[in-house]
């Protein structure tokens, strides 16, 4: 086929004699018709370093290349422009980039002089989305006519946005013009200066759009003589944004007080006060002590949160001075704000208004306290440990976090003869593994307050060290009761940092002349070495034996899985299941290959366990696709209880592996496995559903075994992905990787295709949570203006969340549509983080030229803790690091609008350590295919990360 495609696209390029003769040859004696050719026919690239030399190649062909595919672009209906414009967008893509300016001139040229002589709309709005991206000043007289083009106008307007150098003769163009919205947009787009009057005129049109754009265009062009114009426009956001943009401008200042009155709108309100606080900075003190005063929170907040970068330093002395005089809830405001911003030397005050009457003032005062730190601090906190309800509370949980060492402060609670207190200091000392503490706290074991008692029995889990693990064996061995299980856990704690050996032979030595051995059993079972194990199996046959039994259930080393195995066989009923699931845990994290798999697990299922149980071993086993695996499945399927599961083992394990979907006794299992899914689809399971789509597809194979297309796959991985772990997500006919919405996500064509039902039901999750990841994708508009997503990380609740915030989403839009051109920052138009690639709200990715729809693409997101890559078509578009994009604040620190975000709203989700991926649709007209990942947290996907972090 390859062969066939190369001689056709040679005899064409042949065919154009009077394009390609006499040309010069490259270093290889390649005629520039040749290496066109021959890029044409490696595309699309393995990866992205041949890309790059197959676009390189073409570039240095210069006009003659362009010419080349430019003449091969038909009207749709006469032929496919897929390839050519492939490779025209690459190319293009390839001379814009940092290093190969040298290349432009002949691309350039080229591109114009094929604009002049195409006649089809299509192709020529093509080739002009190709020339904005390395368009010059020289061409400004060209665009200029293209706005009087109807069909190009948009692509014209697109270009004059971004041509350099061209500010002035934009600015007599719209002087010149009769009131225009699209001028209007390009004087906000290039914030152009010179032009207020006529914008201002142009405000007051008729025509809502011509006014629109123009009021935006004043918010970043004008003066303060537009301040009257939008003030009265009913746009605040352009009013507001003109009044930022005016800095200290006088006019700023009167428009600020004049907001600042206004009643019942305390957004506006506060927008007033930080633009005067910007605006008159020699008042900014007085300005900030006046609004402590307010009644409203949002306004005293706002006062605050700009009050040391409009004032300075200086302000927080002002504050404290004027403290005594405000209001208690202003009190409470400016305690939380000396705390946020460790204002050290107002310790004194704080310390003072933590012993307020006021319980909120005395809380906050306590939690500011904590975040200065200081002995200081510490002692005024300390007596408060034993105050009931909200304020010990708060005192202990300040302690938690205090800034600074609370080790001699606790010891010294300790102390005390107040029962609360020394409760509150028993929970941090074990919290905070002070150590100095033991002796005080094993004295307290013995208190006569039996609450006492027992927390310092539950402290000694914290505070003892390896060093103290004797003395809480003789603690151990002597108690009663509940005491005896939390001294356990102590001594368990005290010598979990030891190595296994020497666990085993702490535990193994005291155990010896203890008057009650089984209390150690558990300590054995920590250890999980051979010795350990096999002295606990030995006390199995003792009359210790519920205890042995039940220590080893607890044994964490996935070597002595095997002896849950001989455990089980030597037990029935509910002992032997489980000793089985122990063993199931333990094999679990056992590597092996398909043939070890189910030798395991078969002979687990040899000695007939519960349901359950067998129901977890089927499932287990489908982890290691082969043969004997599925026949194994094959066999409970007749048995009721289990027959789903053994039914979704068989179908995973055959979906797995191609080569599995052969030969008569597989048939047979697919066939049986059908009967299971239907019955249990009639029982309402609608997951079922899927199951049988899938099988069917394959027995449909099986049974037009004589169809040369039967059996082609277009939905599998690669062997490197398959040698690096990926996993397929859709194998192109069902859904069993997924949930959520499966009514508007469906399977079509070997596509998961979103419908005209979308809607209601919300995105289509992952059943997996992934935290670092590689998922790569297609995806194919379908439709003009397509617009989804790919929300990461998405938490567990998913009902009715919003992925972009609750996760975060990477976007997926045919972003170049009409639909989406032709506004501004305040409308319905695109933002730069919302174009296809970016994260959205948070990063604005590299524009991408997906030139027609009805093409498929390439996609690869790659999440390594806040590091987020995406790779669209061979290109990284976005490279981020989240935490950086944000410093940090995800969401505002006051929770109102978010300055450290480009949406300007609260992430809450964009930190999150895992979660669902999801396809967050918001209308019909998109397909997705070859949709794998790579969990990088798994063995395999480790060394693939570790790859990629050393760069290679």
């Amino acid at each position: 086929m390859k062969k066939t495609l190369y001689a056709l696209l040679t005899l064409l390029l042949l065919s154009m004699g009077s394009v390609c003769q006499a040309q010069n040859t490259d270093s290889r004696n390649r005629t520039p018709q040749t290496v066109v050719t021959d890029g044409l026919a490696q595309l699309p690239a393995p990866d992205m370093a041949t890309y790059n030399q197959i676009m390189g190649e073409i570039a240095r062909t210069g006009a003659t290349g362009v010419n080349l595919l430019t003449g091969m672009l038909r009207p749709a209906s006469q032929a496919d422009n897929s390839r050519a414009e492939y490779a025209l967008n690459g190319v293009v893509n390839y001379v814009s980039a940092k290093g190969q300016e040298a290349l432009v001139p002949p691309i350039h040229d080229a591109l114009i002089a094929a604009l002049s002589k195409c006649t089809d709309n299509p192709n020529r709005a093509f080739i002009l989305s190709q020339l904005n991206k390395i368009t010059d000043k020289g061409d400004f007289q060209l665009y200029k006519g293209l706005l009087n083009d109807s069909y190009l106008a948009g692509e014209a307007l697109n270009g004059l946005a971004h041509m350099p150098g061209i500010d002035a003769e934009v600015v007599e163009m719209i002087k010149s013009s009769e009131p225009s919205a699209p001028l209007a947009y390009l004087a906000y787009f290039r914030k152009l200066q010179g032009i207020e009057p006529v914008l201002i005129k142009w405000a007051a049109s008729a025509d809502p759009a011509v006014k629109r754009d123009a009021l935006n265009a004043l918010a970043v062009c004008g003066s303060a003589a537009s301040v009257k114009t939008l003030k009265n426009s009913g746009d605040t956001d352009a009013y507001l944004q003109l009044l930022d943009n005016l800095g200290t401008d006088k006019s700023v200042v009167s428009e600020a007080k004049a907001l600042i009155k206004t009643k019942g709108n305390e957004p506006l309100r506060c927008a007033g006060l930080r633009l005067l606080l910007q605006s008159d900075p020699k008042s900014a003190s007085k300005t900030i002590l006046a609004a402590l005063k307010d009644p409203s929170d949002q306004f005293r907040h706002t006062a605050l949160i700009n009050a040391i970068p409009a004032a300075g330093e200086g302000i927080v002395a002002a504050v404290a001075a004027k403290y005594k005089s405000l209001p208690i809830a202003s009190q409470i405001d400016v305690m939380r704000w000396l705390g946020n911003n460790h204002c050290q030397a107002q310790l004194p005050l704080i310390i003072s208004a933590i012993g307020s009457k006021d319980e909120a003032l005395k809380i906050a005062a306590i939690e500011s306290a904590s975040k200065i730190g200081g002995d200081n601090a510490l002692q005024a906190i300390l007596p408060e440990l034993g105050a009931p309800g909200a304020v010990g509370e708060a005192a202990a949980k300040s302690l938690l976090t205090f800034n600074g060492n609370i080790s001699q402060g606790v010891m010294s609670s300790l102390a005390s003869s107040d029962p609360a207190v020394l409760k509150a200091a028993l929970a941090l000392a074990s919290a905070r593994h002070i150590n100095a503490a033991f002796p005080t706290v094993v004295s307290l074991t013995k208190s006569t307050d039996a609450a006492v008692a027992e927390a310092a029995c539950k402290a000694l889990d914290g505070v003892a060290a390896a060093k103290n693990f004797n003395e809480v064996c003789q603690l151990m061995n002597a108690s009663t009761g509940a005491k005896t299980a939390l001294l356990q856990k102590a001594a368990m704690s005290a010598i979990a940092p030891l190595s296994a050996d020497e666990q085993f032979n702490a535990a193994s030595k005291i155990m010896e002349s203890a008057k009650s051995p089984a209390l150690y059993y558990p300590l054995l079972a920590q250890s999980g070495t051979q010795k350990a194990v096999s002295k606990l199996m030995e006390a199995f046959k003792g009359s210790d034996s519920k205890a042995a039994f039940d220590a080893l259930l607890k044994v964490n080393n996935p070597q002595q899985a095997r002896t849950m195995l001989r455990l089980a066989g030597s037990v029935k009923g509910d002992e032997r299941d489980q000793a089985l699931k122990r063993y199931v845990a333990l094999i679990g994290k056992t590597p092996m290959n398909p043939q070890a798999a189910y030798s395991s697990y078969n002979s687990a299922l040899n000695l007939k366990p519960g349901a359950a149980v067998t129901r977890q071993l089927l499932s287990a086993i489908s982890r290691y696709p082969s043969r004997p695996a599925a026949l194994l499945a094959a066999k409970y399927m007749s048995d009721a209880p289990v027959a789903f599961a053994a039914a979704n083992s068989f179908a995973t394990i055959l979906k797995a592996d191609n080569a599995l979907q052969s030969g008569d006794e597989m048939k047979a299992g697919a066939e049986e496995a059908l009967k299971v899914f239907a019955a249990e689809k009639a029982k309402g399971n609608a997951d079922a559903g899927y199951s049988i789509d899938m099988l069917k597809g394959i027995l449909d194979k099986w049974n037009n075994a004589d169809d040369p297309d039967a059996g082609k796959p277009m939905n599998v991985l690669t062997d490197e992905e398959k040698a690096q772990g990926f996993e397929l997500l859709f194998d192109g006919k069902s859904m069993d990787n997924f949930h959520g919405n499966t009514t508007a996500y469906i399977p079509q064509d070997g596509c998961i295709y979103v419908t005209a039902q979308y809607g209601g039901t919300g995105n289509l999750y992952t059943k997996k949570n992934y935290s670092d990841f590689i998922f790569r994708f297609d995806f194919f508009f379908d439709v003009p203006a397509v617009n989804n997503g790919i929300g990461i990380r998405t938490g567990k609740n998913v009902t009715g969340v919003d992925a972009a915030y609750e996760g975060m989403e990477i976007q997926v839009l045919d972003h170049d549509d009409p639909v989406y051109q032709g506004h501004n920052y305040n409308y319905a138009g695109l933002r730069p983080y919302q174009n296809h690639g970016s994260v959205y709200g948070i990063y604005s990715p590299k524009h991408i030229d997906f030139g027609p729809i009805k093409q498929w693409h390439t996609e690869e997101i790659r999440a390594i803790g806040d590091h987020i890559v995406v790779t669209v078509d061979g290109e990284v578009v976005t490279d981020v690091n989240i935490r950086e994009a944000t410093q940090g604040h995800n969401v505002a620190p006051d929770g109102g609008k978010n300055p450290y975000t480009l949406d300007h709203k609260n992430h809450p989700g964009l930190f999150n350590k895992e979660g669902y991926i999801s396809f967050c649709g918001h209308g019909q007209g998109v397909k997705f295919r070859n949709i794998r990942v790579l969990d990088l947290t798994t063995k395999q996907g480790k060394k693939v990360r570790a790859q990629i972090e050393k760069g290679k």
